[in-house]
C-alpha cells in the first residue's frame, strides 16, 4: 500500500512530517503542498473544509492500493470558525460546540466531494478522535469518560455491519481490525485486538492522573505502585461514585493479571526494541 498522511498545519509542527517518515509513510502533505496561505486560520493551519476539500481531489494522485489519513485542526482550542460561518452552528453548551459544527460540516462536504471519485466506492472508512475534550455532561467528566471519544468504520456500497455501542473498543483496536479486515497474515505487534472477533478480549488501557486504567465489561480498574487502587462497575455506577476494589475479587484479581501483562509486555518490548517484529 502506498501511505500519505495529510496534516494543514505548517510542515514540520507537532513533529508529525519527521514521525511519518520514521513510521515508513511514503508522503506528507501538510500547509506547503496546499499552497494557498489565504486559507490559513491563523492559529492552527488551513481551516478543515478546504483542507478536506483539496485531501478528497489529491487522493485520485496516489498509487493504488493506498492508505490516506488526516488529521484535522478546527475543532482545536480557539475554537474559531471562518466568517461565512459565524452565527451558522448553534453555540451549545461548551466552547467547542461551534468548531466542532463547522469540523462536521467539513467533513460532510468532504463525503459529497469524495463520493464523486472513483476510488470511494473501494475504500473503507475510519473515522475517529486522537483524544476527547472537556464535557459538558457528568458522565464525561469521570476518569472514564475523560476518554471517551466517536469511533466509526464506513465502507460505502456495502452491507458492513459494525458492533453494538456496549463493546468496549479502543484505539489499538484498529489496526488488527483493519490487517483482518484487509486478510493480512503476516506477524505483527498490537497492545489491541481485532474489534470484530467475538472470541477475542475487548478492553480499553489508558492512563490518568498516574493511574494505569484499565476498561473491561461492565469494569473500570485503576492501578497505582503495584496495586489496585480503584475498582468500579461503570454501568451501574456510570459517575464513577462507588469504589469496590475488595469487593470483587475475581474481577479484579482478572483485571490485575491483564494490566500487569500490558504493562510488562510494553516495557520489555521498549527496552528490547521488540515493538516490531
Amino acid at each position: 500500500y502506498y501511505s500519505a498522511f495529510y496534516h494543514g498545519a505548517p510542515n514540520g509542527s507537532m513533529g508529525f512530517s519527521a514521525f511519518m517518515q520514521q513510521a515508513g509513510f511514503d508522503s506528507y502533505l501538510g500547509m506547503t503542498e496546499y499552497g494557498n496561505n489565504k486559507d490559513f486560520d491563523g492559529h492552527w493551519g488551513i481551516w478543515d473544509e478546504p483542507f478536506l476539500q483539496y485531501m478528497a481531489h489529491d487522493i485520485k494522485n496516489l498509487k493504488e492500493p493506498f492508505l490516506a489519513s488526516v488529521f484535522t485542526l478546527s475543532s482545536h482550542y480557539t475554537y474559531r470558525v471562518p466568517e461565512q460561518y459565524k452565527d451558522v452552528f448553534p453555540k451549545g453548551h461548551i466552547s467547542i460546540h461551534e468548531g466542532v459544527g463547522y469540523s462536521d460540516n467539513a467533513l460532510r462536504l468532504f463525503f459529497e466531494t469524495a463520493s464523486k471519485q472513483d476510488w470511494y466506492s473501494n475504500t473503507l472508512f475510519v473515522i475517529t478522535g486522537d483524544h476527547a475534550v472537556d464535557g459538558h455532561l457528568p458522565q464525561y467528566k469521570t476518569a472514564q469518560g475523560a476518554f471517551s471519544i466517536p469511533f466509526m468504520f464506513y465502507a460505502p456500497g456495502t452491507n458492513f455491519v459494525g458492533l453494538n455501542d456496549s463493546t468496549v473498543v479502543q484505539q489499538t483496536d484498529i489496526m488488527p481490525t483493519l490487517l483482518s479486515m484487509l486478510g493480512v497474515e503476516d506477524e505483527f505487534v498490537a497492545f489491541g485486538n481485532n474489534m470484530f472477533n467475538l472470541d477475542s478480549p475487548h478492553f480499553a488501557y489508558n492512563f490518568y492522573n498516574g493511574a494505569h486504567q484499565l476498561i473491561e465489561g461492565d469494569w473500570m480498574l485503576q492501578f497505582m505502585n503495584e496495586s489496585t487502587i480503584a475498582l468500579y462497575n461503570i454501568v451501574e455506577d456510570r459517575l464513577m461514585k462507588n469504589n469496590v476494589v475488595g469487593k470483587h475479587p475475581k474481577v479484579q484479581e482478572a483485571m490485575e493479571r491483564r494490566i500487569k501483562a500490558l504493562i510488562q509486555q510494553y516495557n520489555n518490548r521498549l527496552i528490547d526494541d521488540e515493538l516490531i517484529p
